[in-house]
């Protein structure tokens, strides 16, 4: 009976285990798109969209692709 009660609590210990570190990466995940999406939202118009590439940044943009 003591046997199964030590599985079942090593059980428990490990899922809450598991359950929290992927809390943690989709957390992490979720602040890294978020500032991907605020820090380049205002780099992307039109222009860059439908530019040719170019040496100057100004005037590169990604429309072959």
């Amino acid at each position: 009976m003591l046997n199964s009660t030590i599985n079942k609590f090593k059980d428990n210990s490990f899922k809450t285990v598991g359950i929290f570190s992927t809390l943690i990466g989709i957390l992490i995940l979720a602040y890294f798109l978020i500032d991907i999406i605020i820090e380049g939202a205002g780099r992307i118009d039109f222009d860059f969209l439908n530019n040719l590439p170019s040496r100057k940044a100004e005037k590169a943009g990604i429309l072959p692709a």
